[in-house]
């Protein structure tokens, strides 16, 4: 089975890369994939205590191969996805996203 979520190959991992996070967040935060968006804010809208901070880093960590988030500094959904993309994309051009 083929899934393209793209223009190309790398735009289809992106965004499936952005699907399994908005798995982990409704997961973490009981919430529906389709009321996560970019702009919700981790503590004002969702709720983002410690614990909440420290069980979706460690799901993080597990699912992305040890990725370490300093859940402090992030603010929205899209600043996580940000940095998980950014992490496992860092030395490919953002050209190749297009």
């Amino acid at each position: 089975m083929c899934i393209k979520a793209g223009n190309n190959e790398l735009a289809s991992v992106k965004a499936l890369m952005d699907m399994s996070l908005n798995a982990l967040i409704a997961d973490t935060f009981e919430v529906e994939m389709d009321e996560i968006s970019d702009n919700l804010e981790l503590r004002t809208d969702l709720g983002m205590q410690q614990a909440k901070a420290i069980e979706l880093q460690e799901g993080i960590s597990e699912y992305f191969d040890g990725l370490d988030i300093n859940m402090n500094s992030m603010v929205t959904i899209g600043d996580l996805h940000k940095r998980v993309v950014d992490h496992e994309f860092h030395d490919i051009s953002p050209q190749y996203f297009n």
